[in-house]
């Protein structure tokens, strides 16, 4: 049932109170770097994989130093690779018109070869320059410099050696540029370093300058990049937008992968070599020539053992090391982005954080309107539209909006939370009509409990004098207003005392302890309850004089069952047993003895806590036993010296009564009461007495039978 709208909205204010500490902690979390960590590691791969592999760029183009190649020029794996073969691939590459050659592979300055030995190689190749030049400098380098000259367009490697040393102020790194070869380096058109920020364990950035030695160091997909797009302009090709390197330095820079490993257009450096083109090699469809392309070259496998070493890495497509990129894939890919600018751009932080904090808000609103698995839906709806939301700002905007947290985390806190509040409004309106424990037990399931339980406990029953009476004479709003203000201040007495209202019927209340591991307790609460009852109707009767509530309360112990009652679909959750049925007998014997607060002998038995007197013992119409009665007058710690003499005077003269001593027990009943005006059980009493003297001549049966309930 969905609440009135005055009540609705103030659940929702409530509701939205927690949505707003919700959209604080989300767009805390989402800055932060455990956010940030989380959504590069699971959001970033969610939104790849749902948008799945895209077309294969064209600009790029790389060469596969691979085992296959290896093994069709008689190269070992333990093997460097010749300088002399990557020679005739540069003459191969600038014969097919291509607009730059890139070198994933670090010449190092140290290594030379004498490798003339290859020129089988070289022949089936067919670098005939290559083959001159090696006749002419008799040394490999010499003649790779050569060849990379005459291309004019190679960029080579520049590593980047890291040296740690311990100094007074902690750990100090000391970064420093490694060229190449001098003879290579001085021939190429430039020289360029490649690193890449590892994230969690897998590659998802890339930077374009590094500061190094105070230098700042350009990266090599962005040099590329930079003369491919110059090769192109100085030929009059102005489809490519003009590249500013400069304005990706200072950002988050995102790789856009394409796909799994072989996205990126791959042929072998055998085939590269003898200009032939592989139609059917991964990535190329649509490509007839190299013509304009840029060239990668790099190790087609996860480790070579050349002048490189392990090359590959995780991506967002990973999925174990069978599907790990290469790094010159890394590198082509990146500048692909570049070229295209189409790498995956990340949010400002703010704005990066307002989907979190908005949808935080929203997650939680239909917990206001709705109810349960309608709540739940619509918080998934929400959730689903904000996914298709982001990818396609992903897919066609490229921009990356948090996943990971709204969806894993918030939604179903928010779900998890909406619930509690529910349950928590269920169990506050069920607890007006039903003990705490059932409340509990209703909020979670509508199923009523199979069978009775019995237990033992402890029953107080209360009504108000007259109370037909006083609804003749007010209205029934005032009478309304009354009567809830009355159980107000009685249900709190209870509720101190740790009893539960069982049922409220017109002016009547019945109420229950029950303390698996401490009867005693649970009758003295219950009496304590009823003392502070007491004082809380005088209270109420001073604040509203000519419409009191004066009230009687009766209290029994005993076994109880409790459960749920009825049938027909209809169910009420209640006790009953001859205990309950007692305490109600014994509340109506207030009337007869003009007292307020009666307790059977099972109840304040032990209790020393308590001031009582016996009152006598009765036999309730329809029952065979008798039962000894006792009134309540106040705690010991509280009781009066009056009490105390009335208490005393009351048991000589019952006393009297029971031993047949009738004139004796008239003597001190008149006494009492001349003391004791009010007194109602010595007024009763003293009728008995002087009944008794007035009849029959059988003894006195101190066991009194009631003839009404």
């Amino acid at each position: 049932m969905i609440p009135p709208a005055r009540k609705r909205g103030t659940i929702l204010r409530r509701t939205l109170r927690f949505g707003a500490l919700f959209a604080l902690l989300g767009g805390l979390l989402v800055v932060s770097s455990f956010g940030t960590w989380l959504e590069e590691r699971y959001g970033l791969t969610w939104l790849f994989w749902l948008r799945g592999p895209v077309p294969t760029p064209n600009h790029v183009v790389v060469v596969s130093v691979d085992r296959r190649s290896a093994e069709a020029f008689g190269i070992s794996p333990d093997e460097p690779w010749p300088r002399t073969l990557h020679a005739c691939l540069v003459e191969a590459l600038s014969r097919q018109g291509v607009s730059v050659i890139a070198f994933d592979v670090f010449f190092r300055a140290e290594r030379a070869s004498t490798d003339i030995a290859r020129r089988h190689s070289l022949q089936m190749a067919n670098c005939a320059d290559t083959l001159k030049a090696i006749e002419q400098h008799r040394n490999v380098n010499a003649a790779f410099a050569h060849a990379i000259a005459r291309a004019g367009n190679v960029v080579l490697l520049q590593e980047i050696l890291e040296e740690r040393l311990d100094a007074t102020g902690g750990l100090v790194v000391i970064r420093r540029p490694e060229l190449p070869h001098p003879d290579l380096a001085s021939a190429a058109r430039t020289v360029a370093p490649f690193t890449l920020p590892i994230a969690n364990m897998r590659v998802t950035r890339f930077h374009v300058a590094r500061s190094v030695a105070g230098k700042d160091l350009y990266s090599m997909p962005a040099i590329a990049a930079q003369h491919h797009v110059d090769w192109h302009k100085r030929r009059g090709n102005q489809s490519l937008p003009a590249l500013a390197i400069d304005k990706y330095r200072n950002r988050i820079n995102l790789i856009n992968f394409y796909g799994r490993s072989g996205a990126i257009c791959t042929i072998s450096f055998t085939k590269a070599l003898h200009g032939e083109w592989e139609r059917g090699s991964q990535g190329c469809r649509g490509m007839t020539s190299l013509n304009g392309k840029a060239v990668f070259v790099g190790a087609g496998w996860s480790r070579i053992t050349s002048t490189d070493s392990q090359d590959d890495f995780d991506t967002v497509y990973s999925q174990g090391p069978a599907r790990r990129i290469l790094g010159v894939e890394v590198m082509a890919t990146i500048f692909q982005n570049l070229v295209e600018d189409s790498q995956i751009r990340a949010a400002h932080p703010v704005a990066f954080a307002l989907p979190c904090a908005f949808l935080s808000v929203l997650f939680l609103s239909p917990f206001a309107l709705l109810q349960g698995i309608k709540a739940i839906l619509a918080v998934i709806i929400i959730g689903a539209l904000y996914l298709v939301a982001s990818q396609l700002v992903f897919t066609y905007a490229n921009l990356w909006l948090p996943v990971a947290i709204p969806l894993g985390i918030l939604l179903p806190l928010s779900v998890f939370t909406g619930l509690l509040l529910q349950y928590r409004r269920s169990k506050r309106a069920l607890d007006k009509y039903l003990p705490t424990w059932v409340a509990s037990r209703s909020a979670i399931s509508d199923a009523q409990s199979e069978s009775a339980e019995e237990v033992q406990g402890t029953c107080l029953c209360t009504d108000v004098e007259n109370y037909a009476t006083l609804s003749e004479r007010i209205t029934p709003a005032k009478l309304a207003e009354l009567t809830n203000l009355y159980f107000s201040a009685v249900g709190g007495c209870v509720a101190r005392h740790g009893g539960e209202i069982l049922d409220i019927v017109g002016d009547g209340m019945t109420a229950l302890w029950h303390d698996r591991s401490s009867d005693r307790e649970s009758r003295l609460q219950t009496c304590l309850a009823a003392l502070d009852i007491c004082g809380a109707v005088d209270a109420f009767n001073q604040v509203n004089p000519g419409l009191e509530f004066p009230t009687r309360l009766g209290i029994n112990s005993g076994p109880i069952a409790l459960g749920d009652f009825g049938g027909a679909g209809r169910f009420s959750y209640s006790v009953v047993g001859d205990t309950v049925n007692t305490a109600s007998r014994i509340e109506g014997l207030n009337r007869l003895l003009r007292t307020r607060l009666l307790a059977a002998a099972a109840t304040v038995n032990g209790l020393d806590e308590l001031l009582v007197r016996a009152i006598g013992q009765f036999r309730f119409k329809g029952k065979t036993e008798p039962y000894t009665i006792y009134q309540i007058l106040s705690s010991m710690h509280m009781a009066t010296p009056d009490q105390l003499r009335l208490c005393a005077q009351f048991s000589e003269a019952c006393a009297a009564l029971n031993a047949g001593e009738l004139t004796r027990a008239l003597r001190l009943f008149d006494e009492l009461l001349a003391l004791f005006p009010d007194d109602g059980p010595s007024q009763f009493y003293q009728a008995r007495c002087r009944s008794a003297m007035a009849g029959s001549d059988k003894p006195y049966d101190p066991i009194i039978s009631l003839q009404a309930k």
